[in-house]
């Protein structure tokens, strides 16, 4: 499997995994989920068990961009990064994304050891913010969204989702690169829940590599965008998909973020790093060298000698899935932990 790396302003990071893992620390009161609340030295805390878990970057934010939240100042998101990014840097050097849409708030953190800018806004809220990037050679994640977070789940409507966010990060890419800033340097995100209703999820979720080489195919340069981010994690629509509570919606993340690297996702925006990880080293190390021939055939014989008259349908492949699959045995039957469940679902969406 070819290594992923990304460039960071003074040195590249790498990993053998197939996505990058960047893990969620919601320096706030506000964020969608309680439990993904850090404030303080809690806020500490949980970045350094993120880093003995293995994340590969962190991603800090003050201010939530939920479904109905406000936008707060500069000077209160700065309140409450500026100390947790400099304690950070106490005790390691892992790659830190700060979640802004302000040029002050991303520049004092880069100052105090920040690489990464994490945009929902993909520059547009902040004219100046671009000139800062292209100087200091940080990367940028652009997300899409369709209005704000007061409006943007009010009744969302799109022709064809995957052409009309592919279209628009290409437009926030080419307005990047007449700002100065490296192709190589942006990431792209299709924004998982920023103004999409489920179908709008389900189809971004399977469909990275194809807004990745959509954007690629229409940029033209020598040097392109190569990373895509997936943040469903624990979202409303994977409670949609399986019927459960955000603090329940671990295994349904795991196995949407499992469908989501098959097709193309890069990295990985998520709030359990360990399962996460272990789910990836499960499947892709174990499985991924498997040829298609034998993917095939478990499937096979799966829909053959596994199938039975339960009626335990397994509602997230079902909804994610663009084969005709009927799987309708139950999985955890079969698969012990959350990661061979998760795979038991990623089989179940290889076509027969």
């Amino acid at each position: 499997m070819k290594k992923l790396q990304l460039n960071l302003h003074n040195r590249i990071i790498s990993t053998e995994n197939p996505s990058f893992v960047m893990g969620i620390i919601n320096a706030n009161q506000d964020s969608f989920w309680k439990g993904s609340r850090f404030t303080g030295k809690k806020a500490i805390n949980q970045a350094l068990k993120l880093i003995d878990e293995g994340a590969d970057i962190l991603d800090i934010g003050a201010e939530s961009s939920r479904p109905g939240a406000n936008y707060i100042s500069d000077t209160e998101e700065l309140k409450v990064l500026l100390p947790l990014v400099r304690q950070i840097r106490k005790f390691s050097n892992i790659p830190i994304s700060i979640d802004t849409r302000k040029l002050t708030v991303m520049k004092a953190c880069f100052e105090e050891g920040a690489d990464i800018l994490n945009d929902i806004s993909a520059l547009e809220d902040d004219e100046k913010l671009p000139y800062f990037l292209a100087e200091s050679k940080i990367p940028v994640i652009m997300m899409h969204k369709k209005g704000n977070p007061q409006n943007m789940q009010i009744n969302p409507e799109y022709e064809d989702i995957v052409k009309e966010v592919s279209d628009y990060l290409t437009k926030r890419c080419q307005f990047a690169i007449s700002k100065g800033i490296s192709p190589e340097k942006l990431i792209l995100d299709a924004g998982i829940g920023f103004g999409k209703n489920l179908n709008h999820n389900k189809k971004l979720i399977l469909s990275s590599s194809t807004i990745l080489q959509n954007v690629q195919n229409e940029l033209k340069y020598n040097i392109l965008p190569q990373h895509i981010v997936m943040a469903l994690s624990r979202k409303t629509c994977i409670g949609e998909l399986t019927s459960k509570k955000v603090e329940d919606r671990l295994p349904g993340t795991l196995a949407a973020n499992l469908l989501a690297v098959e097709k193309g996702a890069t990295i990985l925006r998520v709030h359990d790093v360990k399962e996460t990880l272990d789910t990836l080293h499960q499947t892709f190390f174990r499985y991924w060298d498997f040829s298609l021939h034998y993917l095939q055939s478990l499937h096979h014989y799966r829909k053959n000698k596994w199938r039975t008259n339960s009626s335990s349908n397994c509602n997230l492949c079902h909804s994610l899935c663009s084969s005709n699959c009927t799987s309708t045995y139950n999985l955890t039957k079969h698969f012990k932990h959350f990661s061979s469940w998760a795979f038991g679902l990623f089989c179940n969406c290889f076509p027969a």
